[in-house]
Formats: structure tokens, C-alpha cells, sequence
């Protein structure tokens, strides 16, 4: 399994991939001619608008094995000195992950695909959706979410519908509250070994009562999270340690990151970052929203980027934060290697940002559709 797990995409990129179309329908896309015979009217559609070049997502096995995907169906390989240009017929490529063995992306209307033999496979996702993030959550399953509160799970070659619901329990395991994913829900933008997370700080997590003891009622595979997010923010994106419980972080679109720990009863919470006095720490990016977050993984500390074009930092006890970059231009996500030593952001216009531990520089020679 790989360490440091970072899933995402988040609700305004949802809307971003389908802005275009959006924005033709509401803003008035078609003019009407009155045709010579008064018979009817003659819609003719304006152009379907180019789709921007765009970088999602980042991750990669090793420093000389990464991968960025993004729109128009862009995925993008690194070899360790140079980038290496693939393209698939999907829209937008939302998030891109992989294990010691696979590789998966996911996308617009459904795709997910998986990488067989050096060539992307698309698989069946028997969904239509957008879906934002794929990666192992809880369970140590595979999953793939998105819009409309979608969770599939990989079983085999096949991903299947999970339970849509969520609930709350006594120390019994009696049910107390239920979390509809479809009335209660918009989407899920992130996957984490102890979460999946989205909308207005809904987070859902393994149920312990789930098989052990076994619950009354059929099914009950979910867990309703406890988040001290006092906005509601949406979840936009994690990072997840499978092995150290403090080392899981959620970030949102108010530019705060919440912290697993231990509440006053011991359970299970994502809670705000405290320092030793007890007052809550935000990072250095802070209140830009952030859409990426990544651990360097010897200093404990939590890498975010932003949608204004920042880098930041805040360290895991809350000690220290730091202004790492200052763009102008949109950083989609965040991933680094083993030791921290090769870092990588993509954003708008195909953008990349590498750092070996120093200053930020442009990747150039980054090849991108015409």
C-alpha cells in the first residue's frame, strides 16, 4: 500500500468541467430566426466552446513515476526527466491514484480508468456522474465518488453501489440519526483511508458495528462522521496516513484543514488543529480555499494549495506556519515522493510546479494539446 494517500477534486471544479454548457443554457445559447413560411422557428446553436487546458490532480509512485491528469481528457507522465503527453475521450480526468500495483483515473460521465499493460483501460463504472475522486478508503476498499453523493467500491473488475445512507449509534450500536447520501447530500469530492468526505462538512467513515456485533437492521455499512467544522465548509480534498490516526487531514473551501483525533469520548472526530494553549491553527494560505493538501512526510507538515495561486504550510503541532509561493494562477493539487525531496503542483493552463526542497520553478517542456 502507498503511504499518503491524497484524494480530491472539489465542487467548483465539478462545476467548472460543465460551466461551459451551463453557461451557454442559462445565458441565452440559441437565437431564433422566423423562417420565410411563418411555419415555425429555426434554433441555431452558437459553437460548442473550446475546453480549457487544465491540471486536476497529481500523484505518483516515485519521484521518475508520476502522473497529472486533467481536461480535455489530458494525462500527463513523468519519467524523472521528462513529461510524456497520452489523451482519452472523456471530457475532464478529475483525479488520478494508484497502489503498489494499479493505477486508476476517474472523470466526467462516469470513466474510470485503470492502467493494463502500459495502455488506459476504460471501465465500466455503470454511472453516468461526474465522478471527483477515486482511492482506498475505509475498509482498505477501493472507491470511486462524485456527484449526487455517488460511492461505488472496486470488487474485482467491477465497481458497485455501496448503501446510501449513513447513520449514527449509541455505544449499542442502536441508530440514533440517518444521513441520506441522495436527499441529505450534493457530492463527495475525497477518499481517505478513514473517510469519504464532501458536502457542507459531511464526512462518512467505517461503522463498528457494522459486523462486530452485528447490528439489528440489514446493511448499516456506514458511519456518520463527527466534524468540528463550525461553517460547514465543503470538504475539497485529504490527505490519509492508513497507519498514524493524527496523521490524517481534511481541508475545505474556507481555507481551514481539520485534523482526526480522539472528541471528549474518545470516538473518532475530525477536529481543528489546536496549538498548546488550545487555540485553533490555520495555514499559512488561510482563507484562501484550498483544493490540494499533501504531508511532507519528515518534517510532519501539512503542504496546502490554493485557487489563488498560493502555497502554504502549517506544521502538524501547530507551531509553525510559512508563505511558500505567491502566484496568480489557479494550483489544483499537491504531491510529493517518499522523503519529500521532489515535489509537484499542476493548475490552470497545464501549469506545473516542481520544488526539490527550495524555490518553486515552472516545469517546462511540458507537452499539451494544441
Amino acid at each position: 500500500m502507498i503511504k499518503g494517500n491524497h484524494h480530491r477534486i472539489r465542487p467548483l471544479i465539478l462545476c467548472l468541467v460543465s460551466s461551459a454548457f451551463l453557461g451557454l443554457l442559462v445565458g441565452g445559447c440559441f437565437f431564433t430566426e422566423e423562417m420565410a413560411d411563418g411555419g415555425g422557428i429555426n434554433q441555431l446553436p452558437y459553437p460548442e466552446p473550446e475546453v480549457e487546458t487544465w491540471l486536476y490532480s497529481v500523484w505518483g509512485r516515485s519521484e521518475t513515476d508520476v502522473w497529472a491528469v486533467g481536461q480535455p481528457g489530458l494525462i500527463l507522465h513523468y519519467d524523472g526527466s521528462t513529461w510524456t503527453m497520452d489523451t482519452v475521450e472523456t471530457r475532464a480526468l478529475t483525479d488520478v491514484w494508484g497502489n503498489d500495483d494499479e493505477t486508476f483515473i476517474c472523470g466526467t460521465e462516469g470513466a474510470i480508468y485503470r492502467l493494463d499493460g502500459g495502455a488506459w483501460t476504460k471501465m465500466d463504472s455503470g454511472t453516468t456522474e461526474t465522478l471527483s475522486a477515486i482511492g482506498e478508503g475505509p475498509y482498505g476498499n477501493i472507491y470511486a465518488v462524485g456527484e449526487h453523493s455517488m460511492v461505488l467500491q472496486l470488487n474485482g473488475n467491477t465497481w458497485d453501489d455501496t448503501e446510501p445512507y449513513a447513520y449514527r449509534f449509541t455505544d449499542e450500536c442502536t441508530v440514533t440519526d440517518t444521513l441520506d447520501f441522495y436527499f441529505d447530500l450534493d457530492g463527495f469530492s475525497s477518499v481517505g483511508p478513514y473517510c469519504i468526505a464532501g458536502d457542507s462538512a459531511k464526512v462518512v467513515m467505517e461503522n463498528p458495528c457494522w459486523e462486530t456485533p452485528p447490528p439489528d437492521e440489514a446493511g448499516h455499512q456506514w458511519r456518520w462522521g463527527t466534524v468540528e467544522d463550525r461553517h460547514f465548509g465543503y470538504i475539497r480534498c485529504c490527505y490519509g496516513d492508513a497507519d498514524t490516526i493524527t496523521n490524517n487531514y481534511l481541508a475545505n473551501d474556507l481555507g481551514e484543514v481539520l485534523r482526526l483525533g480522539r472528541d471528549n469520548t474518545f470516538a473518532l472526530s475530525w477536529l481543528y488543529p489546536k496549538d498548546p494553549n488550545g487555540y485553533s491553527c490555520k495555514p499559512a494560505t488561510y482563507p484562501a480555499p484550498i483544493n490540494g493538501i499533501w504531508m511532507h512526510p519528515d518534517e510532519l507538515t501539512i503542504y496546502t494549495v490554493t485557487e489563488w495561486g498560493s502555497i502554504g504550510t502549517l506544521k502538524n503541532d501547530c507551531s509553525e506556519s510559512e508563505l511558500l509561493y505567491d502566484g496568480d494562477k489557479w494550483l489544483s493539487d499537491i504531491w510529493g515522493n517518499e522523503t519529500g525531496t521532489e515535489i509537484f503542483v499542476v493548475g490552470i493552463d497545464g501549469l506545473i510546479l516542481h520544488s526539490t526542497g527550495g524555490a518553486w520553478t515552472l516545469m517546462d517542456n511540458v507537452p499539451l494539446p494544441e
